[in-house]
């Protein structure tokens, strides 16, 4: 797979615009310091693609990039800072349940996390909450740069007990080096475009 042409399409921050979608939506789901826009600058290939914001968890909105007119990559506000509780009771928000809920979109989660940290009751929360509303997951280890290699083998093994997910759903993966590119371009391709 080759990205050729990506550019952000819509920004959306009311239900009524989310009419105007109709192509299959990639969710870039994580924390505020996950990695999320580096992650999209990366796949796309552009180094100030994706705003990088200086303060986390600000964005609310959700940014449309479309890529190679086939699919969208959908940046989702980041959580963890106080912008997202009690998940199970009020949702995420009233734009992203509205999101979840329109049929005509197929939806792909890709969910990222830093791979050094522990996932905690918030990232079991938001799983919880994905998989009710029956959403593939492929889950993408973010900043491997940052350990050993001898180390990945067993933090992936780690993250697939955790999330009780079968172990090709779980991808170590780096902003800097692109470790791990290769195999999400492979599940975009066979899983997301072939559907």
């Amino acid at each position: 797979m080759e990205i050729k042409k990506s550019e952000l399409k819509f920004t959306i921050f009311s239900i009524e615009n989310l009419a105007e979608i109709d192509l299959p939506a990639i969710c870039i789901i994580g924390r505020s310091n996950a990695g999320k826009s580096s992650f999209i600058n990366t796949i796309v290939g552009k180094k100030k693609f994706a705003y990088v914001s200086s303060t986390p968890g600000k964005t609310r909105s959700l940014n449309f990039y479309l890529i190679n007119d086939q699919f969208y990559l959908v940046d989702f506000p980041g959580y963890g800072y106080g912008a997202i509780s009690d998940l199970t009771k009020k949702g995420w928000n009233q734009l992203i349940d509205s999101f979840f809920q329109i049929e005509k979109i197929k939806k792909y989660i890709f969910f990222l996390i830093d791979c050094r940290r522990q996932p905690d009751n918030i990232d079991y929360e938001l799983i919880d909450y994905l998989r009710e509303n029956k959403l593939p997951i492929l889950f993408i280890l973010t900043k491997i740069d940052k350990i050993t290699k001898s180390k990945i083998s067993g933090i992936k093994s780690f993250f697939i007990e955790r999330f009780k997910c079968d172990k090709n759903l779980v991808i170590p993966y780096s902003s800097l080096t692109k470790d791990g590119k290769d195999k999400i371009f492979n599940y975009i391709e066979n899983i997301v475009l072939e559907n």
